[in-house]
């Protein structure tokens, strides 16, 4: 690993022990390195939480490319595809419940964000670009209300994740079934 990478996750880790109050002089004590280190790296802790906020959505976008898209597109299959890619991303999240706090309480407190991701929308829209796009340009008849789906998503996870719950299997598959309520037809009727 490099040292940009080690401040990264020292840093995702300390938080889930420290909240927002970690700093830099913490993060560098952990390593023992420099908070001189850290500055040259990131220059601020605004900047290097953005980064760390990055790294993860980065993260859930390579766990997210592992999910095979539909050879036929039926809306069965669409479904499907879709339930698949949330729990993909519920999966990350449980599997790294650290990062799953920093992405969490980031996305809910909206910051510090990289410039890129303006509001919850965007970051769940940046991660999931192009597994939903190309299905919306494919089935213009299916509406995918990202909003709906965000919100459940984030209040789902922040249950899990923010407060420090027990994450479990069956409350996964509740959050990827009230997501899925948000994948309606044109008529506003559920699929």
């Amino acid at each position: 690993m490099n040292k940009k990478n080690d401040i990264l996750l020292k840093t995702i880790e300390l938080y889930h022990i420290k909240g927002e109050t970690v700093s830099l002089d913490d993060i560098a004590t952990e390593l023992g390195c420099s908070k001189t280190l850290i500055i040259h790296y990131f220059g601020t802790k605004r900047n290097l939480m953005s980064s760390c906020f990055t790294l993860i959505c980065h993260e859930i976008r390579i766990r997210l490319h592992e999910v095979s898209g539909p050879e036929v597109c039926t809306v069965e299959n669409i479904r499907s595809y879709l339930s698949d890619l949330w729990r993909a991303y519920f999966g990350y999240l449980m599997e790294n419940p650290q990062k799953a706090r920093f992405f969490i309480h980031h996305t809910h407190s909206h910051g510090p964000l990289p410039p890129k991701y303006r509001t919850v929308e965007e970051v769940i829209k940046r991660i999931f670009e192009d597994k939903y796009g190309c299905l919306a340009d494919e089935h213009p008849e299916l509406m995918f209300d990202i909003k709906y789906m965000v919100a459940i998503a984030n209040g789902m996870a922040a249950l899990v994740f923010a407060d420090r719950t027990e994450a479990s299997e069956d409350l996964m598959e509740l959050c990827i079934d009230k997501i899925m309520n948000g994948v309606v037809s044109n008529k506003g009727e559920s699929n």
